[in-house]
């Protein structure tokens, strides 16, 4: 069995006053009964109460209960005076609390000490108020000493109850009155048919009458079962309404993590501030239970205008322009308007429209000003922009509490109320909310990624996405570029080119590519062209981080926000101020590949316009630096081991392929590295490193039907089916272009030394036979020069694909302006 929690400070004060006093009532009583005894029918009394205490009735919702026992309490208080009355009601709390299986001294004691002390002010106060004196015995007239009895019935019931009422709002922190009304006022009723009982029993009598109590106890029967059924009528339409509660509460809920779900800048937000809020109103002394539900469900749907605002602004980081301020502002009076057709049982819709009101009358939507704006509005002012200040931003990061008080007090008198602001700064830590729940997060998160894929800018298949139909056609040339540097995987060209074309596109002067890496979650600098693009190299954020992790995490555009956001924190800025920025996610399939981002000098400088096109220019070239990302890993995994798995180009003639009518044309490719044959070991090694480089990228280039083979030290040899010289000569380019790439990486020495020749045979002109083909193709590469592929970083190669027959388009260099 779980140990019952301590009681709290204040109610265990209260507890230990009530019990002391109670048992100074309890010894004068028996002290009383020693020195004065009043015979031994009492005890008869005594007995029929703890009896009839097990008839005990519990008030629902309440550690309190009633029984039929009360009137054989008021029939020994009224016959036998204090003292026996004290103690028989002593003893019946004592009973109640033990067939209860109440375990803890406290409360029994106070079971036992609490009724006691109440019957013994009562019954002093009913012979004060009557004249009567139990000591003589003399019978009471019921008609003369109504007023008397009705003083002792009220006294009793007040201070019993009342007693009872406020050790249970000392617990929950509740009203004394809420709680006495709620669970109490009914129980009024108890107790006049008890006394009423109890007067017919003892009128005109100055002991016991048997007779009159056996007349009047199957009445006190009836009295417990009708009361009984009445209770449990009672407590199974209390059920009822909690079971509607709740699914009350789960249907704000539900709405709420909609407008959670879609401001993904605030994910657990609502939740916290709904903690924050409630906690506050308590804390500020608000005990009335609609007005706290009334905080509870406002603080959930404060931000249910949000719902009707575009994602473009809601999700923008950083500062708002004007027009999109307005916007915003609209969401208080969207919610309130929303919420209004919601038939609430509490004033929440008051709270949501006036939550962005200042004290001072400077806020929005009406310009309320002091104790005019709803209590529950300030304490959700207060407390929905300290979580705001606490929390992770894609522009900054948490601020300390500290800081976040600090801004508190500021705007204290000004946008706060002062005495809301010194309440939470008092109590903030106490009232803390923990953290969401993994349900909660789990659902938030699965809404979220489906609204983010749904963004998500890459195609369905994960194919390179054709240009768009209608695109301007300054874009045009971009999209072929991207196909032709596809084609060869040389990143940094590539992302050069395409830089180049948007500078002058667009108003950017300054290009970044970030690369995403998955094991990490980091997006690092790949290649930055443009004024301060040398600050950028190798600069690193995490996702979700600044305005281009934001763009990453969200898989959202990021347009005109300040580039001092993504910049400011770089450990050596450019010297240049950008003002603007545009953040474009580059995804394939449902994989984040990178971030390209445009940074201007001019304050909203890009327009729709800008932002399509490079909405448009980021599909092909995720696709682009996917490809580059895959290359760089068959790279890291390659060593010239894996070159042991080739077979001889001695065996390709085994192959027996030949061009035939039925079959298709046939080429073969020679690669030859040559220049380290005569050097030491270890350049014998960057060959073989070459060399198995070279293998990663051709088998990357081949199909299935294509074969590949070892040619020599310093050779490779592909045969390649359905195959013509065009679509050979390509293949030849790509991996040769990446190759000498590759060189770059190696020292100057190997580079210097190094020869990269390629040859190309296609039949039928070259032969029909495969051995014919290799020879005249080895013939080639040994003739061949060791230059650059010709026409490699021009923008207009048509995209390459090994089987194509139709010949290269024509290289135009393409004009560039301006869209504006």
């Amino acid at each position: 069995m779980a140990e019952p929690k301590p009681l709290p400070p204040a109610v265990r004060v209260y507890v230990v006053a009530v019990s002391l006093a109670g048992g100074l009532a309890i010894a004068w009583s028996a002290a009383e009964l020693v020195q004065r005894p009043v015979g031994l029918t009492w005890l008869v009394l005594l007995l029929l109460t703890s009896f009839s205490s097990s008839f005990a009735i519990r008030i629902p919702n309440v550690s309190a209960t009633i029984s039929v026992s009360e009137t054989f309490v008021f029939v020994c208080a009224l016959l036998y005076g204090p003292a026996p009355a004290t103690i028989v009601v002593a003893v019946d709390g004592l009973v109640i609390s033990f067939r209860n299986r109440n375990r803890r001294p406290d409360q029994i004691l106070f079971n036992a000490t609490a009724p006691a002390l109440s019957l013994f002010v009562a019954t002093h106060a009913f012979f004060m108020a009557s004249g009567l004196d139990p000591a003589h015995g003399r019978p009471i007239d019921v008609g003369r000493s109504l007023i008397p009895l009705t003083l002792f019935t009220f006294t009793y019931f007040l201070i019993n109850s009342g007693l009872t009422s406020a050790v249970v709002a000392l617990q929950r922190g509740s009203s004394l009155w809420a709680i006495w009304w709620q669970h109490f006022g009914s129980v009024l009723l108890n107790y006049c048919g008890a006394a009423s009982v109890a007067a017919l029993i003892v009128h005109r009598s100055s002991d016991l009458n048997v007779v009159a109590l056996a007349v009047v106890v199957p009445l006190m029967i009836i009295s417990y079962l009708t009361f009984k059924t009445s209770l449990a009528r009672y407590e199974d339409t209390t059920r009822h309404l909690q079971e509607l509660n709740r699914l009350y509460l789960s249907t704000i809920e539900t709405l709420a993590m909609a407008v959670d779900a879609k401001d993904q800048i605030t994910h657990g937000h609502i939740r916290r501030v709904q903690t924050w809020a409630v906690g506050l109103a308590r804390a500020l002394g608000i005990r009335e239970d609609g007005q706290i539900k009334a905080i509870e469900a406002a603080a959930l749907l404060h931000d249910m205008g949000k719902l009707a605002i575009p994602e473009h602004i809601l999700n923008k980081p950083g500062k708002l322009t004007k027009y999109e301020f307005d916007q915003m502002k609209k969401h208080v009076t969207i919610g309130a308007e929303m919420l209004s057709a919601i038939k609430f049982p509490y004033p929440v819709v008051p709270i949501v429209r006036h939550h962005h009101e200042q004290w001072d009358g400077t806020g929005y939507p009406d310009g309320l000003a002091g104790a005019d704006i709803p209590i529950g509005a300030r304490i959700l002012s207060v407390v929905d922009v300290f979580d705001a200040l606490t929390s992770d931003r894609p522009y900054r990061r948490a601020l300390s509490d500290e800081t976040a008080l600090a801004m508190l007090l500021e705007g204290r008198g000004k946008a706060h109320d002062p005495l809301v602001v010194d309440t939470f700064i008092r109590v903030y830590k106490d009232i803390a909310p923990v953290e969401v729940d993994d349900t909660h997060r789990r659902t938030l998160d699965e809404i979220a990624a489906v609204a983010q894929s749904e963004s998500s800018p890459a195609t369905p298949d994960g194919s390179t996405p054709a240009a768009p139909r209608g695109a301007d056609p300054e874009v045009l040339p971009i999209y072929r570029s991207l196909h032709a540097f596809s084609a060869q995987a040389v990143l940094a060209d590539a992302i050069e080119d395409v830089a180049r074309h948007l500078t002058g596109l667009t108003p950017a002067s300054l290009v970044a590519l970030y690369e995403h890496d998955a094991s990490t979650g980091a997006l690092t600098v790949a290649h930055a062209s443009g004024d301060g693009a040398a600050y950028l190299r190798g600069a690193r954020l995490a996702v979700g981080e600044r305005l281009s992790g934001w763009a990453a995490a969200n898989r959202q555009t990021v347009c005109n926000s300040d580039a001092a956001l993504d910049l400011g924190d770089l450990p050596d800025p450019p010297p240049r101020s950008f003002r603007s920025c545009l953040s474009v996610p580059l995804v394939v399939g449902d994989a984040l590949v990178g971030v390209l981002t445009l940074y201007a000098a001019e304050r909203q400088a890009f327009s729709d316009l800008h932002r399509r096109v490079v909405e448009h220019v980021a599909q092909p070239l995720a696709h682009l630096v996917c490809g580059a990302l895959e290359l760089e890993k068959v790279e890291a995994a390659t060593s010239p081991a894996a070159l042991a798995s080739l077979p001889s180009a001695d065996e390709a003639g085994a192959a027996s392929m030949t061009a035939h009518p039925d079959t298709g044309p046939v080429a073969t490719v020679s690669l030859q590295l040559t220049g380290l044959l005569e050097g030491p070991r270890a350049e014998a090694a960057a060959q073989d490193l070459l060399l198995a480089r070279a293998a990663a990228v051709l088998r990357r280039e081949l199909r299935a039907a294509d074969l590949l083979y070892r040619d020599g030290p310093g050779g490779l040899l592909a045969v390649l089916a359905h195959a013509d010289a065009d679509s050979a000569q390509r293949i030849a380019d790509r991996a040769r272009g990446t190759l000498r790439t590759a060189l770059g990486r190696l020292d100057g020495a190997v580079a210097d030394g190094t020869r990269i020749r390629a040859g190309v045979a296609a039949a039928p002109a070259d032969g029909v036979i495969v051995d014919d083909l290799i020879e005249v193709a080895r013939a080639r590469a040994a003739s061949a020069g060791d230059g650059p592929p010709a026409e490699s970083s021009l923008l207009v190669l048509p995209e390459p694909v090994a089987v194509r027959q139709e010949p290269p388009a024509p290289a135009v260099a393409p004009s560039v302006r301006k869209i504006s």
